[in-house]
């Protein structure tokens, strides 16, 4: 059960942040580097909560320090491809002009 809670929370989180990042451009690429590090940190409190043997050791650490970097490298792909597509489409624009 606690296994599932975790599994969605993540799964939750980095949707949401890539999805912030694809729609929002630069904005997004920052709430959505915010939402994976402070959505880890989340997922990691709610399973302290949850599972009384459960002990964050050095991931949580991790979790904790490193939770903007790897938020960065998630979400920005996804900005990349944003970039990219809105180039795209005003090439056509102007190719069709």
């Amino acid at each position: 059960m606690v296994q599932a809670i975790d599994l969605t929370m993540l799964l939750t989180i980095y949707g949401g942040s890539a999805y912030l990042a694809y729609r929002y451009a630069l904005r997004g690429l920052l709430a959505g580097v915010i939402l994976v590090w402070f959505g880890g940190i989340l997922s990691m409190e709610v399973l302290i909560l949850l599972d009384p043997d459960y002990s964050p050791g050095v991931l949580g650490a991790a979790k904790f320090l490193f939770g903007g970097v790897v938020g960065l490298l998630w979400c920005a792909p996804f900005y990349a491809i944003n970039i990219a597509v809105k180039k795209l489409i005003k090439r056509k624009a102007k190719r069709h002009a």
